[in-house]
């Protein structure tokens, strides 16, 4: 299979897996009686890695014209109604694969680096996302600034030492968070500024630092795991291509 066709295939499944678990609620895993983490996103940020920004733009381009088809046909939520414009619903879903290409096209150069050099980009990449990190959870007011200060440190620490390490998982795992904070962040902020103020700053925040953390999570699980498999059966299939050629 070529190259093309192949990015055509895998395009056209991951658009109707983002249909498939939308239409059947497969895509929401039920957290508590009140928060449920969506999985609608995972498609694009797989078909990103996996195939490059072109097809994770389609297949994000699918899942904001759902988003927006179902929004004007079932309503379901009082936000609903505002997934009606491209603006929130299609726009926030393109970035998904921008910002997921960006970081793990980022990282795996990085990778290629000398460890020393690799180990003072980890410390620079954990002081950024400990300082977003204390950013996004500072504007929560009931929260302690201790507990603030500490989760920020401990999240960037681990972020540092976990892409430290030469595991290429990391650099998957790393671009499936980002991914998916991404589409967490930029629909909530589409949804402050175009839902006439019934979405507030301070509960999009909230949002952001329960509901969006937890989808985070589910990313990095459920896209390492199929990333892994995926790119395990094309260098399996690639070798036996070989091998047969050389016969």
């Amino acid at each position: 299979m070529n190259t093309k066709l192949r990015k055509i295939s895998t395009a056209g499944v991951l658009s109707a897996l983002i249909i498939l678990l939308g239409l059947t609620n497969l895509g929401m895993i039920p957290c508590s009686p009140t928060v449920s983490v969506t999985l609608l996103h995972v498609p694009v940020i797989v078909g990103t890695i996996i195939e490059g920004p072109v097809v994770g733009l389609v297949t994000a381009f699918v899942f904001g014209l759902y988003s927006l088809i179902r929004a004007a046909i079932s309503p379901a939520g009082a936000l609903d109604p505002f997934f009606v414009n491209p603006l929130v619903s299609i726009v926030p879903r393109l970035l998904i694969a921008v910002v997921t290409w960006l970081v793990y096209s980022g990282l795996s150069r990085i990778k290629e680096l000398p460890k020393f050099a690799g180990y003072i980009v980890s410390a620079i990449l954990g002081a950024l996302v400990a300082a977003f990190a204390y950013t996004i959870l500072g504007s929560v007011e009931a929260l302690p600034k201790t507990f603030v200060a500490g989760a920020s440190a401990f999240v960037g620490s681990l972020l540092a030492i976990f892409f430290a390490t030469d595991d290429k998982k990391s650099v998957v795992a790393i671009a499936a968070f980002f991914g998916s904070i991404a589409n967490t962040v930029f629909v909530l902020s589409s949804l402050v500024v175009f839902s006439n103020g019934l979405l507030t700053k301070e509960v999009a925040i909230l949002v952001t630092t329960t509901n969006g953390i937890l989808e985070a999570v589910a990313s990095i699980i459920f896209t390492t795991a199929i990333v892994i498999i995926w790119f395990g059966y094309s260098n399996r299939k690639i070798s036996r291509i070989n091998s047969e050629t050389e016969e």
